[in-house]
């Protein structure tokens, strides 16, 4: 949809956002002084880059931007805001917009961008002979399902401590391949 339309680099960006950092549809909406800014991303002294979430106005947390997507999807997205592939700590601009340019955007209009790209794709699945069981499975899909199927898709490459601090949460069992042995632990 992005490469045929530049209106949905958008819509791309957050769904790479959420998928590469285990992102809450909340950590990405706000307006106002909640609104999310390019300036939200950091690197450290040791070179890696943070996205810093705010609330309120107040630093809750920050997660890791892998580099991967710093130079695919930010950078693809920068471009078509015509700024430089990486942001500048007093960068100002707000990290999502409508179309009409207020800056910051709600749950439900993030929720509302994502929808076509999930209907979209259960047409793409009939058309290409896809179960009808496996169809459903897609047709119940959110921003949360992306959150938690990247989750699952990268924790057999990190140790649960890892995960835990990935997904800002402190059970990851849901997320891991096993379970562990309730036997055995007694």
């Amino acid at each position: 949809m992005a490469s045929e339309d530049v209106r949905h680099e958008r819509t791309l960006f957050i769904l790479a956002t959420v998928y590469a950092m285990y992102l809450n549809v909340s950590d990405l909406s706000g307006t106002g002084r909640d609104a999310p800014a390019m300036k939200d991303f950091r690197r450290d002294a040791a070179g890696l880059w943070w996205l810093y979430l705010r609330k309120g106005g107040r630093l809750i947390d920050r997660v890791r931007a892998p580099q991967e997507y710093l130079d695919v999807y930010l950078a693809r997205y920068r471009r078509i805001l015509n700024l430089p592939p990486l942001p500048s700590d007093d960068e100002a601009v707000p990290l999502l917009c409508t179309l009409r340019g207020r800056p910051g955007l709600s749950d439900h209009h993030i929720r509302g961008l994502l929808q076509p790209v999930f209907d979209l794709a259960l047409v793409r699945m009939r058309q290409d002979g896809w179960s009808e069981m496996e169809v459903d499975q897609l047709r119940s899909a959110s921003l949360q399902w992306i959150r938690n199927t990247s989750a699952r898709l990268a924790s057999p490459n990190l140790n649960v401590l890892e995960l835990q601090a990935a997904l800002r949460i402190r059970d990851v069992i849901r997320y891991t391949a096993t379970v562990p042995n309730e036997e055995s632990d007694s």
